[in-house]
């Protein structure tokens, strides 16, 4: 497996920079984000759609700007973080200084290691377009944490959920672990894990779980019920009250199971001791 690298914060900074002004030059204030106004401020002269198979999208330029392909397969959120990822490409293409409006230059040397923080970067930048900090927050502060709560922000953002919960994990406005499993032949395992850790996650024995949260897991993977619920997990030192909800999504091979957890003596949860 590729190991991902390490990003300069200054790199992040940067990008994140780059976004809020090319929001900024769009006077762009309400969500879903309209991608196509982002894309024509970077010089994107077209956008189409094509047969690209397993990639997601491309960048071409040409004389007069950028042409941007995304995946005709692939779903509309995935389509929209796609072009989102390539407008992102702009910031670092040498082409781009030709177009660029706002005048800033990311710079990222093109050795190959640089190449994959690229990559990288543009998801980064990706998200901050679709789902602008500030926009964001605004609106994960209406309800409480929940699978619910996800799901309305990805329909108000016009994102996917997986892409929504990842952002919402970071930009919670209560400490908040959310994690995505997927199963592994016997086992399940965590796809990715972010936000405010509550308890170490770790692959489990599909079959065999020894633990109140691996239980509420592997029920939420088998079923299409949202599972909610609090009790006292043992695996972890000391034991805590652990409040989780969890919900499994898609089918077959692409099946996942989004899980949100928090501490329930934590004093700025939602949750309070003893129980919701």
């Amino acid at each position: 497996m590729r190991r991902k690298p390490l990003i300069p914060p200054e790199y992040v900074r940067a990008v994140r920079r780059a976004v809020g002004q090319l929001l900024e030059r769009t006077g762009i204030t309400t969500s879903p984000v309209q991608v196509n106004r982002l894309a024509v401020c970077q010089d994107v002269i077209a956008i189409r759609e094509s047969n690209l198979g397993t990639t997601d999208a491309h960048l071409t330029p040409t004389d007069r700007g950028f042409v941007i392909e995304v995946n005709a397969f692939a779903t509309p959120q995935r389509k929209r973080f796609s072009i989102a990822h390539e407008i992102a490409h702009t910031f670092f293409n040498p082409v781009a200084r030709t177009y660029r409006r706002s005048g800033l230059a990311v710079s990222v040397s093109h050795k190959r290691p640089e190449l994959l923080i690229e990559e990288s970067l543009c998801d980064i930048a990706a998200a901050e377009m679709l789902m602008p900090e500030d926009m964001f927050r605004e609106a994960a502060t209406r309800e409480q944490p929940s699978i619910a709560a996800v799901q309305g922000l990805a329909s108000l953002f016009d994102t996917s959920l997986e892409a929504t919960a990842l952002r919402y994990a970071v930009l919670s406005p209560e400490p908040l672990q959310v994690t995505a499993w997927k199963r592994s032949y016997s086992r399940l395992l965590p796809k990715w894990n972010r936000g405010r850790d509550v308890l170490t996650v770790s692959p489990f024995q599909f079959r065999h779980v020894d633990s109140f949260v691996q239980w509420h897991i592997t029920k939420a993977y088998l079923t299409n019920e949202l599972i909610s619920a609090h009790d006292v997990e043992n695996s972890c030192y000391p034991p805590q009250r652990i409040w989780i909800e969890a919900q499994g999504f898609r089918q077959g091979s692409g099946r996942y199971v989004l899980s949100l957890m928090q501490s329930a003596f934590s004093s700025d949860t939602h949750m309070t001791k003893g129980g919701a």
